[in-house]
């Protein structure tokens, strides 16, 4: 019988971190899933780590680091196309989620259809596991708002429909850090807006650590280039239409 729910965990050089995130996946009050690792070439213990798990709904495989291999999108991408869930759920490898935060939002997919994609809140914590702060996205997400404010998406926090991405493809794997905000930016244009919702509450702890704090400013860098991108196509466009 195949799973409900695909977990999709990217992983590389997180040993410090990862039995934690495993550990809050196979505690989850939603039990009904597959947790698909992707060791993305880790030159620490963490292939050592997530092989101490012996749980048969978690299963690893290997990507061989490639110097044209950019963040994680080619590790998500081979993930998903083992994934055999009719959901696809994201996690990282140095962040936790909360105990029912499978079952929230299986529950609000299963009753809101035109929703597409669901994130959640999440608490910030810094590498000692002290948090700090928290970030709370937009209920509904139309395309305006992925260009004008961030984090309209937590991508970590992230549940959606598997045929998604049939409709609008994987992960663009040429894009640095901004493979998520890609993404969003085509299910909006695809379906349309309120096919992104979150939810209220907080279902997921993100950790800022050294490692994430350097790829988070290259991150926003590229974000802000984007949004011009954006901002100018939307404008070209609308000048087609006014001649």
């Amino acid at each position: 019988m195949e799973p409900t729910i695909s977990v999709i965990m990217p992983v590389r050089n997180c040993a410090e971190f990862v039995g934690q995130a495993i550990e809050s996946i196979l505690a989850q009050s939603f039990t009904d899933f597959e947790l698909i690792i992707v060791d993305d070439g880790s030159t620490d213990d963490t292939g050592y780590k997530i092989k101490q798990y012996a749980d048969p709904r978690i299963s690893i495989y290997g990507v061989e680091y490639k110097k044209l291999s950019f963040g994680a999108a080619m590790a998500i991408n081979m993930g998903i196309a083992k994934a055999k869930g009719k959901y696809i759920a994201r996690q990282d490898g140095d962040d936790y989620s909360l105990p029912n935060r499978f079952e929230k939002q299986f529950e609000y997919l299963e009753n809101n259809f035109s929703c597409k994609a669901v994130g959640t809140c999440m608490a910030l914590a810094d590498g000692g596991g002290r948090i700090y702060d928290t970030v709370q996205p937009f209920g509904y997400v139309a395309k305006y708002d992925l260009v004008k404010f961030w984090p309209c998406v937590a991508h970590p926090t992230i549940m959606m429909r598997s045929h998604v991405f049939d409709d609008v493809g994987l992960y663009d794997e040429t894009i640095d850090y901004c493979e998520d905000y890609d993404l969003w930016m085509r299910i909006t244009e695809y379906y349309g807006g309120g096919a992104i919702q979150n939810l209220p509450e907080i279902q997921y702890v993100k950790r800022e650590h050294d490692k994430t704090n350097t790829a988070k400013g290259k991150r926003n860098g590229l974000i802000s280039l984007y949004n011009e991108m954006v901002l100018l196509k939307s404008k070209i466009r609308t000048k087609r239409n006014e001649l």
